[in-house]
């Protein structure tokens, strides 16, 4: 698992405009919940609250609050072999999928959905967003073939994954197959 800091920084150092604090934070909750789907763990080790404006994790609102509206000009050189692939991979794919948009469309986005819908319906600012309702709608997300901004089907570790546990349940009869056939040829031309 990554820290807040860490994804935050990835953020930072690759999106093509600097975002504000605003954009940022919901650019982090759409990495978090896509990862959950995906992974079935977090990407980073922060918790959301549902805040008016949005999904927040507080302490990157602390963080860059003094910023207020404008972009975080914070300067990030991050060495990219530190992230695993499969961490890359989601973080890229949000920033090409949601980067593209305003703090305020994707904050108006987060809005329509319901773990930030369902958080503010328990009680007001600082209500937890947990990490099943990320994940529970997010893969709601990700199973809609139709118009998804972001498919399962475009995550390489994702599928390998799937491939090695499909294989997991053949292995023990590709071993015996291999093995009663092990002195044929392969490439021989028997037809």
């Amino acid at each position: 698992m990554l820290t807040t800091s860490q994804v935050v920084d990835y953020i930072l150092a690759r999106s093509v405009d600097r975002p504000c604090p605003m954009k940022l934070q919901k650019l982090l909750y759409y990495v978090q919940g896509y990862c959950l789907a995906l992974r079935g763990e977090p990407m980073f080790d922060a918790e959301f609250e549902a805040w008016t404006h949005g999904p927040v994790v507080p302490e990157v609102y602390h963080q860059y609050k003094h910023c207020g509206c404008r972009p975080i000009s914070k300067p990030i050189a991050i060495d990219e072999d530190t992230y695993e692939p499969e961490n890359v991979e989601v973080l890229s794919a949000v920033l090409t999928a949601h980067g593209q948009f305003t703090a305020v469309d994707l904050s108006d986005l987060a809005h329509e959905e319901s773990p930030w819908l369902d958080a503010r319906k328990r009680g007001g600012r600082g209500v937890p967003i947990t990490r099943k309702a990320l994940a529970d709608w997010f893969n709601t997300l990700m199973d809609d073939d139709e118009g998804a901004p972001i498919r399962r089907d475009q995550f390489h570790h994702q599928k390998r994954r799937l491939i090695a546990k499909r294989m997991g349940r053949h292995r023990d009869k590709l071993a015996a197959l291999a093995e009663r056939n092990k002195d044929l040829d392969p490439w021989a031309d028997e037809g």
